[in-house]
């Protein structure tokens, strides 16, 4: 009998304390722990917004249409007037982007519009962004809207993402009230609700040089197909063509270069398509400009931006030129240098590349010589 109540008070111990663990245990079989209970976190420290466009001065913290305004409660007071939408310029879409200073898992996501200028549908996309590349783990077209207020509950949650784009269609000003995203952050992450930060423009980063580099990837066929446009070379006699006629020629070409650039200013190389030679000079540029020591007048600075995004298009029409059934790479690059108070650089560039399903290119826009502001 008394081993019977030994035994009987073990167990219920052991039990109590698997318990007790099992908890724990189940966030750590879950990946990244955690918090239990969902929250919006799209009123969180972790959190940052920006949107496409505001109305009026355009300025993201704009009081009486900023983005702020949808993470208000709908209580903005102005001169006893209460502004609490987001209202956003014309355009051919319109986006607000939440970014998560940690890794979160998203559940639903809550939609209010008001009775004017009233989006019928939105997308959404979920990214995992690092500094190289943005990949969407998710994205889901066509929510309707419903009434003024909308939760759209995802097929199952969705974990590890660090962006969320809530997209909207244009061209007509679209205007928001409110938006929550309910979901989970890792343990130890502040839950105390708080409107969000507004994400730093380019001009506010710290750093005075400045890179950033997004390839949007949401399959490995768009990885396939980015990486064959950015190893698509323009004719090199093309380019040297445009050599003859540039303004500021490159001190030296080799016959083993595969030519990209076409002119140089002080000691810069103006592209004439973008390839990933050229990113790579672009980045290796301004990481040399962190480390040099400058004597100037001022502190010198420097950006280089790269984006490159896939689009499979059934029809699609450029520049009078017609396709069907093809990969659409769009590539951006944008470089600014200021090296003293009358010593400086900048220019932009886009480039797009047509790619059948096979994988071979059949057309190539933007390449040629590229306009750039010196002083």
């Amino acid at each position: 009998m008394l081993f019977s109540l030994r035994t009987f008070f073990v167990m219920l111990i052991i039990a109590l304390m698997l318990g007790a663990v099992s908890p724990a245990m189940a966030s750590k079989k879950n990946g990244s722990a955690a918090s239990a209970a969902l929250i919006d976190i799209s009123r969180l420290s972790i959190t940052r917004v920006s949107a496409s466009s505001i109305n009026g001065n355009g300025v993201p913290t704009n009081r009486h249409h900023g983005v702020l305004n949808l993470f208000d409660d709908g209580s903005n007071f102005i001169n006893n007037t209460n502004y609490t939408c987001w209202l956003s310029q014309p355009g051919a879409r319109h986006w607000i982007k939440l970014s998560f200073l940690k890794l979160v898992t998203v559940h639903s996501v809550f939609v209010e519009t008001t009775n004017q200028r009233k989006p019928e549908e939105y997308g959404l996309e979920l990214s995992r962004v690092t500094n190289i590349r943005r990949h969407i783990v998710k994205d889901y077209d066509s929510i309707p809207i419903k009434g003024f207020r909308t939760t759209y509950k995802l097929p199952e949650p969705v974990s590890d993402v660090n962006e969320i784009m809530i997209i909207f269609p244009g061209p007509g000003i679209v205007e928001v009230s409110e938006i929550k995203v309910m979901g989970s952050v890792p343990l130890g992450t502040d839950l105390t609700p708080q409107k969000p930060l507004v994400a730093l423009s380019d001009s506010e980063i710290e750093s005075p040089h400045v890179i950033k580099i997004i390839r949007t990837i949401r399959s490995e066929n768009d990885s396939r197909m980015i990486t064959i446009a950015e190893n698509t070379y323009p004719p090199r006699t093309k380019v040297l063509e445009a050599i003859k006629e540039a303004h500021f020629k490159p001190k030296q070409i080799s016959e083993k270069d595969k030519l990209w650039w076409y002119s140089e200013f002080d000691r810069v190389k103006i592209p004439y398509a973008i390839t990933i030679e050229a990113i790579d000079y672009y980045v290796g540029l301004v990481e040399s400009y962190r480390v040099r020591r400058w004597k100037s007048d001022i502190e010198p600075s420097s950006k280089f931006i790269y984006s490159a995004e896939v689009e499979f298009r059934e029809n699609y029409e450029k520049e009078g030129k017609t396709f069907q059934k093809v990969y659409v790479v769009d590539m951006k690059l944008s470089m600014r240098a200021t090296f003293a108070s009358l010593a400086g650089i900048g220019f932009g560039k886009e480039r797009t590349v047509i790619i059948d399903r096979d994988g071979k290119v059949l057309a190539v826009f933007g390449d040629g010589k590229t306009p750039v502001r010196v002083s």
